[in-house]
């Protein structure tokens, strides 16, 4: 109760205690081994938060066997592929989307993980669409970015431009949120990719920008409907522009929502580093952060 009463407050660590104790009180219980990556997920501490719900997932498996009592696998999995992706674990974040998509045949999470890690030859060979007005926006959000990362412009372009009119069009809802913020935030990515693909670095920033403000409309969930905050791109934006303060404060803020994740943590160090300064908290924190990720950054999109 106290983990669910204060993950959503400004002090979600108030149920720290509690959560370092709930999740190995009962042995193979599921939903208890999962529930303190909510208030982890809340304070940032990523790897925390995939060692819950792998437990959790492990939990869900012994089921099978009468050796663990499953609730809610594909919010486990779920959690475990966001929390993942923030810390900069792909492979756990992959594995936990492709378990997921065999799980409910939902291939969306699958495809905009490996958009999250620069998979983009994978990314083209899913090619079961899931069912859902927004699931299948994400699927073909993924799809259009990888064509373009790919070299086929045309059907990221295509893409972009439906992508564009639902946004404006659709009704639909996911859990909690408008289906217009999550398909807004997509078409706003990858409008701007395209125009940096071309060179155009201030059209980029101002689509950046408008995929922000649908993101910032979305209401507090657990996990967020999307693995990355298009701060990551907006960041490297300002970055590629010489504006190294403006991508300061975009990464600053990203890590007011997601503490001590991998991505805005890097974008903070190099664009202290193109002013000439540094931050030695920045440093550290990015430091602790890498200890579990595998990959290594050139840039904050992926």
């Amino acid at each position: 109760m106290l983990v669910h009463a204060t993950e959503s407050t400004l002090t979600p660590e108030l149920a720290a205690p509690c959560a370092r104790f709930l999740g190995n009180s009962i042995p193979g219980a599921s939903h208890i081994n999962h529930m303190p990556s909510h208030t982890w997920n809340e304070m940032g501490l990523w790897h925390d938060a995939v060692r819950a719900n792998t437990l959790a997932w492990h939990s869900d498996q012994k089921a099978a066997f009468g050796e663990g009592f499953a609730i809610y696998p594909t919010h486990n999995l779920t959690m475990l592929y966001y929390a993942a992706s923030m810390g900069g674990e792909s492979a756990t974040a992959i594995q936990a989307a492709k378990d997921l998509a065999k799980l409910n045949q939902n291939s969306s999470m699958l495809a905009l993980a490996l958009v999250r890690f620069g998979r983009f030859d994978e990314v083209l060979q899913v090619t079961d669409a899931p069912s859902g007005e927004i699931n299948i926006s994400m699927f073909d959000f993924a799809q259009g970015y990888a064509a373009l990362k790919e070299g086929d412009t045309e059907q990221a372009r295509k893409i972009a431009a439906l992508l564009v009119e639902l946004t404006q069009t659709t009704t639909a809802r996911f859990r909690f949120h408008e289906g217009k913020d999550i398909v807004g935030t997509l078409a706003g990515i990858l409008e701007g990719e395209i125009a940096w693909s071309v060179g155009n670095l201030e059209a980029a920033a101002q689509a950046f920008r408008k995929a922000t403000d649908y993101y910032d409309n979305l209401n507090y969930d657990e996990p967020e409907p999307l693995p990355f905050p298009p701060r990551h791109w907006l960041g490297a934006a300002y970055l590629e522009l010489g504006a190294f303060d403006n991508a300061v404060a975009v990464y600053r803020r990203d890590l007011q929502d997601h503490p001590h994740n991998i991505w805005s943590l890097y974008g903070v160090q190099q664009a202290l580093a193109r002013l000439g300064e540094s931050d030695p908290v920045i440093d550290q924190d990015l430091f602790e952060a890498s200890n579990y990720a595998d990959i290594w950054l050139m840039s904050t999109k992926h």
